[in-house]
């Protein structure tokens, strides 16, 4: 097969993503199948358990038409999606804290008023042409732990007397740490694990919320590191 269909991904959320296609090979299949952390969740949706983490997934990057930023399809929108498609959820909010901007799912759901997107991102690192969210909060390279963790107490304020989610998709993206090769911002582990906490602790003080959680982005040269940085 020369070509990997997104769309079939699409049909599930019955939202189309047809024209969305990857050069297939084994290594977009397994991002495909190992990625798609939002979309396991959906089955647990409505149970009686407080959220599901899964540490692959937060395909933050993808529109509904391509993929890009080693993002096949965007898991998050698609789980959005077909919740709404099954009548499930009335009003969603998307928690990104990848270093890198959510520009496809800020394109995704921008004339969307059901689903408030949040992002809190390096302003100078990529992609450099941004898409306007409902709230977004751009760093200054080095920023460390405690004013990354000043400014998200403020975002996250914000966030609640915006909107009042059903359900919350927290992208816990690791890349913000001192050690990433890409990611420009100075976070410690200790200022990871307290930014994580702060954010499932908002959640869970508002009872109406479910939080899900998806491991997003991180570029590490040891795969230890990247599992300690999403808190394994």
């Amino acid at each position: 097969k020369d070509n990997l269909e997104t769309n079939l991904i699409g049909t599930l959320a019955g939202v189309k993503f047809h024209e969305a296609t990857q050069t297939y090979s084994e290594s977009v299949a397994g991002v495909a199948s190992y990625g798609s952390g939002a979309v396991h969740c959906i089955p647990f949706y409505g149970k009686e358990s407080l959220g599901v983490v899964n540490l692959g997934g937060g395909l933050h990057h993808a529109t509904s038409n391509r993929g890009m930023g080693f993002c096949a399809f965007n898991d998050v929108a698609v789980a959005i999606r077909l919740l709404q498609h099954e009548r499930r959820i009335t009003r969603a909010a998307v928690v990104d804290l990848d270093v890198h901007q959510g520009n496809g799912t800020h394109a995704i759901f921008a004339e969307d008023a059901r689903v408030f997107t949040f992002s809190m991102h390096g302003q100078r690192n990529v992609p450099f042409r941004k898409e306007a969210s409902d709230l977004d909060v751009g760093l200054p390279d080095g920023c460390g732990d405690v004013e990354y963790l000043a400014a998200l107490d403020e975002a996250l304020e914000e966030v609640w007397r915006r909107c009042r989610p059903g359900l919350a998709f927290y992208l816990a993206g690791a890349d913000a740490h001192e050690a990433d090769r890409l990611g420009r911002l100075k976070l410690t582990y200790e200022g990871l694990a307290e930014r994580d906490g702060r954010v499932l602790d908002a959640l869970r003080a508002r009872d109406r919320f479910d939080e899900r959680e998806a491991g997003s982005g991180g570029m590490l040269d040891r795969r230890r590191d990247v599992g300690a940085r999403n808190g394994v």
